[in-house]
C-alpha cells in the first residue's frame, strides 16, 4: 500500500532528527562521563542481602539495568540485579524450581530468562531449569521444562517473546536445545541431529537465527527460528566456549583446540562454510569472543606459559594480531565490547587477583585498571553502553563470596558552555555550539525540544544554520557527547524576530498549465496567481501557515494544485488530498511537490534529500540517509517511467527510477 510505504520513508528521515538545537543562553552542564582506559577504576557495588557464592553469568540491557546469575554459598540459584547502573545490587527472590543458574539474556529491562539445572541430593541432574521475569526481577516464575531436558547451559533471546537455550540431556552426553516463541508460556524441545555433543554456547542474531556450539567443537545453525537445526561445522574435537554472531551472515567460536591450542573458527556467509582460522601462536586455550561489527572481534584466553592472553581483528577474522597485554595477568574469563574500538576484559592475575584491562583503540593498546577489592576475579562482563560496564565474578573481601564490580567513571567530564545570538525570520542564520572536555571529538543532537523551523543542527561540528521561516522563541536541550559516550547538555533557547512588516511575501514558486497555455504563481503566503488559461481553484493567502509555502504542483489535467509548505503541510485546491508530514518533526524542511502521472497522488521531497509519497504516488528512493555535498532545492518526474530526479544546490542530480543525463 503506497500510504504505508510513504509513512515508513517519512518516518525514516524524521527519525534522522536526532540532532537538534540551541539558544542565547550561556549554560555550562556536566553529564555523566567515562573515562579512558588508561582512567577508568572499578569500585565493589553493594548486594543488600546474601552475596552470592558463584556467579555466572550477567546481562544488561541498559546502562542502568542489569542482572547478573548464579548460586548462593549453599548451591541454591540466585540472581541479583541493580537499576543504578551497579552502584547497589538486589537480591531477588526465586522459586524453588533450580538450584544452581549457568546463564542468562535480557532483551529488555523487564523481561529475562535465566537457565540452569536442578540436582538430586547425590548431584546428579534430575531437570533443566528455566527461570523468567516479565517484571523487572521484582518476581521469578518457574517455567515448564520438557521432559528429558537436562542441565541447561547457555540462553539467547533476540526479542521479549523468542528465546533459545541449549545445553544437554540427563545422560550429558546428548545436545538439547529447547525454544519458546511466545514469552516463555511454553516450551519446546527442537530436534538437533542424531550425536549432536552437548551445546555450550548460542548467539541468536534474530529471531529465527541462531548458532550454537558444541564440547566437541561442532557448530548447529538455525535459520527458521528452531523448527529444524542443521549441522554447519562438524569439529575434531575442540571445545567451543564462546560464539559471537553479529550479523545473520557473520559468526565467530573460540575455544580449545585438539593440541591444546586455542581454537577460532569464523563464517561469513551464514554457516555455509566455516573456516579454522590462524591464531597466533603460544595460545593455550580461548574462554570468549565479543564481535561488535562484522568486521571487528576480540578473543581472550591464556597462552602456553601462563600469561593472560588477547587477539583481534579488523578484517572478519583473515587475520589475528595478539595485542600487547599489561603485565602480571594470567588468564581471561570474560570481554564485552560495545563498540568497534571500546573493549573491557576481566580475569586473574598474580597472587589470583582479580584483574581487569581496557582499550579505547580497538586494541592497539590495553591498561589495567584498578579494582576497589582485587580479591574478586571477574567471570563475565556486559557494557550496556561504552560508559558503563559491569563484571560479575567471585572471592572478595566481604565474605569469600561473589560480587559484582562496576566500572565508575574517574575521567575528565564534558561541559556544554553556549552564547547563541538572536535571529531573524527569512534571514540567514549560523551560530556554533561549544563544548570542553572529555575528547576531541564530540557528537551533537536535541535531546528535547525542537529548533525553529528552517534551522539545523550539523551533528558533528556543532553548527546551527538555515533560513528561521517562523518568529518566537523555542527551549531545546542539546547535549555534546564525546568519543568515549560522555556526555553533557544544556537547556538553550533562541528568538527568532519577526521580519519587518513592510517586506512583501517572496514568490517561492511557479508551475505550467498542461497545454502551455498559462501557469500558477505562488508566494510563501500560499497566495495563488493565475495567468493565461490557468484556472484558480483556492489559496491560502488569507490563512494563517505554521510554515512558509514553498513549492506547489498542477495535477495532470490542470483542474487543480497541491501547494506543500516547509514543514510538509499539504494543501489541495481541486485535487485529491493523500496525506502531509505536516504534524511531523522534520530532519530538514520540505523544498518541493511534485505530482504522480495518473494524478491521485504526490511526493514531497526535503532538503536532506528526503522524499515522502502519499496516494498512487510511488517510492523509488531517496537521498535521505546519505551524505549531501549540497542541499536538494527541487525534484521532476520522468513521465515516461514514472522515476523522478532530484537536484542539489551544486547541481548534483539524483535519480530514482529515472534514467541519468548527467549533473549541472
Amino acid at each position: 500500500m503506497a500510504n504505508l510505504a510513504a509513512a515508513a520513508v517519512g518516518a525514516a528521515s524524521v527519525g534522522a532528527a536526532s540532532v537538534g538545537a540551541l539558544a542565547p543562553l550561556a549554560v555550562p552542564a556536566a553529564g555523566a562521563a567515562t573515562p579512558s582506559a588508561s582512567t577508568a577504576t572499578w569500585n565493589v557495588g553493594v548486594s543488600s542481602v546474601a552475596q552470592m557464592g558463584h556467579v555466572a553469568g550477567v546481562s544488561c540491557p541498559t546502562t542502568s539495568v542489569c542482572t547478573a546469575v548464579g548460586s548462593d554459598t549453599s548451591g541454591a540459584s540466585a540472581i541479583v540485579g541493580t537499576t543504578e547502573g551497579g552502584t547497589t545490587w538486589t537480591d531477588q527472590s526465586l522459586p524453588a524450581e533450580s538450584d544452581g543458574l549457568a546463564g542468562i539474556s535480557c532483551p529488555s529491562t523487564s523481561v529475562c530468562v535465566a537457565v540452569g539445572a536442578v540436582h538430586a541430593s547425590n548431584g546428579l541432574v534430575t531437570a533443566g531449569a528455566i527461570l523468567a521475569t516479565t517484571d523487572g526481577g521484582a518476581t521469578w516464575t518457574g517455567q515448564a521444562v520438557p521432559t528429558g531436558v537436562g542441565a541447561l547451559t547457555a540462553v539467547s533471546c533476540p526479542s521479549v517473546t523468542v528465546c533459545e537455550a541449549v545445553g544437554s540431556d540427563l545422560s550429558n552426553s546428548i545436545g538439547v536445545v529447547v525454544g519458546t516463541s511466545d514469552g516463555g508460556a511454553t516450551w519446546a524441545t527442537q530436534t538437533a541431529p542424531s550425536g549432536t555433543a552437548p551445546f555450550t554456547a548460542i548467539s541468536c542474531s534474530t529471531t529465527l537465527t541462531c548458532e550454537a556450539g558444541t564440547g566437541n567443537g561442532s557448530v548447529y545453525a538455525t535459520t527458521d527460528g528452531g523448527t529444524t537445526w542443521a549441522s554447519q561445522y562438524t569439529g575434531a574435537g575442540e571445545t567451543i566456549a564462546g560464539i559471537a554472531c553479529p550479523s545473520t551472515t557473520v559468526c565467530e567460536v573460540s575455544g580449545v583446540g585438539t593440541s591444546s591450542s586455542g581454537f577460532v573458527a569464523g563464517t561469513t556467509d551464514g554457516g555455509g562454510s566455516w573456516t579454522v582460522q590462524s591464531v597466533p601462536g603460544g595460545s593455550l586455550f580461548f574462554t570468549g569472543v565479543a564481535c561488535p561489527s562484522t568486521t571487528v572481534c576480540e578473543v581472550v584466553g591464556g597462552n602456553a606459559v601462563g600469561v593472560g592472553m588477547v587477539i583481534g581483528t579488523t578484517d572478519g577474522g583473515m587475520t589475528w594480531v595478539d595485542q600487547a597485554m599489561p603485565s602480571s595477568t594470567e588468564l581471561f574469563t570474560g570481554i564485552a565490547c560495545p563498540s568497534t574500538t571500546v573493549c573491557e576484559a576481566g580475569g586473574v592475575g598474580a597472587a589470583t587477583q582479580g584483574v581487569v584491562i581496557g582499550t579505547t583503540d580497538g586494541g592497539a593498546s590495553w591498561a589495567g585498571q584498578p579494582v576497589s577489592d582485587p580479591g574478586i576475579v571477574p567471570r563475565a562482563i556486559a557494557c550496556g553502553s561504552v560508559a558503563v560496564c559491569v563484571a560479575v565474578g567471585h572471592g572478595g573481601s566481604g565474605s569469600g563470596t561473589g560480587a559484582a564490580v562496576l566500572r565508575r567513571n574517574t575521567g575528565v567530564p564534558v561541559s556544554v558552555a553556549t552564547v547563541l545570538t538572536g535571529a531573524t525570520q527569512g534571514t540567514s542564520y549560523s551560530a556554533s555550539l561549544d563544548s570542553s572536555g572529555g575528547t576531541s571529538t564530540y557528537t551533537w543532537s536535541v535531546v528535547s525540544g525542537m529548533l525553529p523551523s528552517g534551522l539545523t543542527l550539523d551533528s558533528s561540528t556543532g553548527v546551527i544554520s538555515g533560513v528561521p521561516a517562523l518568529p518566537g522563541t523555542s527551549v531545546f536541550t542539546v547535549e555534546a557527547t564525546d568519543g568515549l559516550g560522555q556526555s553533557a547538555s544544556a537547556v538553550v533557547s533562541l528568538t527568532v524576530a519577526a521580519m519587518a512588516n513592510d517586506s512583501p511575501p517572496p514568490v517561492t514558486s511557479m508551475a505550467a498549465t498542461p497545454d502551455g497555455g498559462g501557469y500558477w504563481i505562488t508566494n510563501d503566503a500560499g497566495a495563488v496567481f493565475a495567468r493565461g488559461d490557468a484556472g484558480f481553484y483556492g489559496s491560502m493567502g488569507a490563512k494563517h501557515l505554521n510554515a512558509p509555502v514553498v513549492s506547489m504542483a498542477p495535477t495532470p489535467d490542470g483542474k487543480g494544485y497541491w501547494l506543500v509548505a516547509a514543514d510538509g503541510g499539504v494543501f489541495a485546491f481541486g485535487a485529491p488530498f493523500e496525506g502531509s508530514t505536516g504534524n511531523l518533526h522534520l530532519v530538514q524542511p520540505v523544498v518541493g511537490v511534485t505530482a504522480s502521472t495518473s494524478g491521485a497522488g504526490y511526493r514531497l521531497v526535503a532538503s536532506d534529500g528526503g522524499i515522502f509519497a502519499f496516494g498512487a504516488a510511488l517510492f523509488h528512493g531517496s537521498m535521505g540517509s546519505k551524505h549531501l555535498n549540497a542541499a536538494v532545492v527541487g525534484m521532476a518526474v520522468d513521465t515516461t517511467t514514472g522515476g523522478y530526479w532530484l537536484v542539489a544546490a551544486d547541481g548534483g542530480v539524483f535519480s530514482f527510477g529515472a534514467p541519468f543525463h548527467g549533473a549541472g
